[in-house]
């Protein structure tokens, strides 16, 4: 039976960068991957494939990755049989696959639902640096493209932190209520305080029960472009705030490897 890695994490929490050392380390990831950005130049990761499918559902439920409210997705038959067909086609050509999506922590059970033999590699990063770093990248990005000439009418994107919290709060709160329901088949890091040397792919190798080249991280990681510390003045409201803190604190408790 065929095995599959999904690699979870909010956006900018450091996904590309454990994606690129699972590819680097044997992992199939996809025929087709989003492509870099300046904000992201190593590659997103991500296979086209699956992005497609997950922007799907978003949409028929007039949903974006950015929301920040719950969501209790529709999946309508033809995305479901797209899925399906996706993961089968996956499954018979590989042994051993994986993929990676942000969009998928608040997909998690329509996915889990149809994976036969899921493992999970969740990839956490303290939430005032991802909202920082979503916020710069949202801006960096519309900046590159008027440079570029390619989009003239895009206006300048507000520096809204309560807005990315709260949706960093909705992907964490989602992915924090599948992990409280799962002890086996999945593995928690915290790739931004791991000693650069230490290999995350050894270490799943045991977890998982596979057999991936034990690269270290340090073979394909560039700290020098991952901002680890925490931000302690960023202006965010008490209330939005304290929800973030508090839903940090429990998922620290399944943080496995830093």
């Amino acid at each position: 039976m065929s095995s599959q890695i999904v690699i979870l994490g909010y956006h900018r929490s450091g996904t590309s960068a454990l994606s690129q050392n699972c590819q680097a380390a044997g992992l199939f990831l996809g025929d087709t991957l989003l492509g870099a950005k300046p904000s992201n130049p190593f590659g997103h990761f991500e296979d086209k494939d699956f992005f497609q499918v997950n922007e799907a559902i978003l949409s028929t439920n007039l949903a974006r990755w950015d929301m920040s409210h719950d969501l209790a997705p529709v999946i309508r038959p033809e995305i479901r049989q797209a899925a399906m067909e996706l993961v089968s086609r996956r499954n018979a050509q590989h042994e051993l696959w994986g993929f990676k999506d942000p969009r998928t922590c608040i997909l998690l059970d329509f996915w889990h639902s149809l994976l036969p033999d899921p493992k999970y590699l969740v990839c956490l990063r303290h939430y005032t640096t991802c909202v920082d770093s979503v916020v710069r990248r949202h801006v960096l990005d519309i900046y590159s493209r008027q440079q570029l000439g390619l989009d003239q009418s895009v206006a300048q994107y507000p520096l809204d932190y309560n807005g990315v919290c709260a949706n960093w709060c909705v992907y964490m709160a989602n992915l924090l209520a599948f992990l409280e329901t799962r002890d086996a088949d999945r593995m928690v890091v915290r790739i931004d305080k791991m000693p650069k040397e230490i290999s995350i792919i050894a270490e799943m190798n045991d977890a998982f029960g596979v057999d991936l080249d034990p690269i270290p991280l340090s073979k394909t990681f560039r700290s020098e472009v991952f901002q680890g510390k925490e931000i302690d003045d960023l202006p965010l409201d008490p209330a939005v705030k304290e929800t973030a803190d508090k839903l940090w604190a429990r998922l620290d408790t399944h943080i496995s490897l830093q």
